[in-house]
């Protein structure tokens, strides 16, 4: 049975006799059926009134349902089902809040913690945070030796730890474009 009609599959016995308006079983399980989305011809039928033809079966269903206490059953079951049918951030919390107090009890980590992480995306708690890393790559064809050489053998002629002059003119010029890839 789906979620939205088990309010309304259990109402006849929800009811106490007050609260039916008035109204027959025969009455109360033809609301039940329109209510469900059944047309009057439908709901005639299904609830038990004895039809000739479906002509009959329609005027019938269209009297019942005129019949005041019947629309105002109908009404009321309608008003039932908007209410149970309503989804909100809270009734979604609450929801979550009972599945993590369920997964306490049965004693489930994992699904305490998919509650909690739930509870949060719907907050808007949960904030995806992803870190992306480029590399770039100079192809120098062998540049980047032969600028350790000559800077090495500049040092070692001037002294150790003194400032190489005009090292711009050691470093080549790059024979491709830089390639930028992750």
């Amino acid at each position: 049975m789906n979620e939205l009609a088990r309010p309304i599959a259990s109402l006849e016995t929800k009811y106490a006799p007050g609260e039916t308006f008035g109204c027959t079983p025969k009455e109360i399980a033809f609301a039940r059926h329109v209510q469900n989305g059944e047309t009057f011809m439908d709901a005639v039928v299904k609830a038990g009134y004895a039809v000739a033809n479906k002509n009959v079966a329609k005027a019938s269903g269209s009297k019942i349902a005129a019949r005041p206490r019947v629309a105002q059953l109908i009404a009321h079951m309608r008003h039932i089902a908007n209410t149970y049918s309503t989804v909100t951030v809270e009734s979604l919390t609450a929801e979550l809040e009972e599945a993590r107090q369920l997964a306490i009890e049965c004693e489930q980590p994992s699904a305490v913690t998919a509650a909690i992480m739930a509870k949060a995306k719907l907050h808007g708690l949960d904030i995806n945070r992803t870190q992306t890393e480029t590399r770039v790559s100079v192809a120098f064809d062998g540049a980047a030796e032969k600028l350790f050489h000559a800077l090495s053998a500049r040092q070692v002629i001037e002294g150790v730890g003194e400032k190489v002059e005009d090292a711009e003119e050691l470093l080549p010029t790059p024979t491709h474009p830089p390639q930028i890839g992750k």
